[in-house]
């Protein structure tokens, strides 16, 4: 759940990263934001998809874990 939850943050910080004007910055930062999105690709690409599996797999598991309670221990 961690994970997955972590991905999903990481790939909104990622889309409002690139979301920068690249026609506004100077040509120093622009080879700085062409970084920025090569790397928010390669995350959307490889490390993204893993999310739906996670949170197909927890969503199927025996929930006894959640479903305690603090008066039973």
């Amino acid at each position: 759940m961690l994970q997955a939850a972590s991905h999903a943050a990481t790939a909104r910080k990622c889309t409002k990263r690139t979301k920068t004007p690249m026609k506004a910055l100077v040509k120093t930062e622009q080879d700085f934001y062409k970084g920025k999105i090569a790397a928010a690709q390669f995350f959307f690409n490889r490390e993204l998809p893993k999310v739906a599996a996670q949170f197909n797999l927890l969503a199927s598991l025996d929930r006894t874990t959640l479903d305690m309670q603090d008066a039973w221990f």
